[in-house]
């Protein structure tokens, strides 16, 4: 509304402005216009007399052009092994988990060409830290390795630089035996009390500190030239 009645006072100086200098005519002045606001919502402002006989606009027909129909998506078919705390002692059961999680492994990872790589950095935690060190051995793959709650058939296969962790109360592993099996190959472990297979214990907060602990020492590691 301000902006509206800021138009009409400059119309109304402008005019007045040229009467100073033309001759004074006789006109009528014409009946003024009263412009009221509609509370209708929208904001809109209406005179009193409305224009009669306006015709009604003809309705126009708005026509959208069909989009294309997106591709066909087909589901693909992920195989995944969960291991539950049972297997671990099982050698059989190990051994199947193993064999299939090493299959798949194999192949995830045969289209990769490692000698295009300068540096190469393998990131693995329970059973995946067998894999891992497994597949390293196999394709004479020279690589740093982080070992996060290893296993006792982790240590079956060399590590040339790597680093570990694990928790006193981690029931896949005797600790003290994957202790002598680390130092034995020369791998940094750094272990934690009372702290279980997932690195965690029943204190919140000592959790927070283990974590930022495990964090810390694994920048470091990745830091190290």
């Amino acid at each position: 509304m301000r902006k509206i009645w800021g138009i009409f006072l400059a119309a109304a100086i402008l005019l007045s402005g040229c009467k100073r200098y033309d001759p004074v005519e006789t006109t009528e002045t014409p009946p003024p216009v009263v412009v009221q606001e509609e509370s209708t919502g929208s904001g809109a402002l209406e005179t009193e007399q409305e224009t009669e006989g306006a015709a009604a606009p003809e309705p126009v027909e708005v026509t959208t052009a069909e989009e294309p129909e997106p591709p066909e998506r087909r589901p693909v078919k992920v195989k995944g092994i969960y291991l539950s705390a049972h297997v671990a002692g099982n050698e059989e059961k190990m051994q199947q988990a193993f064999e299939s999680l090493y299959e798949q492994a194999e192949k995830s990872l045969s289209a990769i060409d490692f000698d295009k790589y300068d540096e190469i950095l393998f990131v693995a935690k329970s059973v995946g830290t067998i894999i891992a060190s497994a597949y390293a051995e196999k394709h004479s793959i020279r690589c740093r390795q982080i070992l996060y709650t290893p296993l006792k058939y982790t240590y079956n296969f060399a590590h040339r630089e790597a680093i570990a962790f694990i928790g006193t109360s981690d029931p896949w592993s005797i600790v003290s035996e994957i202790q002598a099996l680390s130092k034995k190959q020369q791998v940094p472990m750094y272990i934690y009390e009372n702290a279980n297979h997932s690195l965690e214990t029943t204190d919140t907060l000592e959790n927070l500190k283990i974590l930022q602990d495990v964090m810390g020492k694994t920048k470091g590691f990745l830091e190290r030239k």
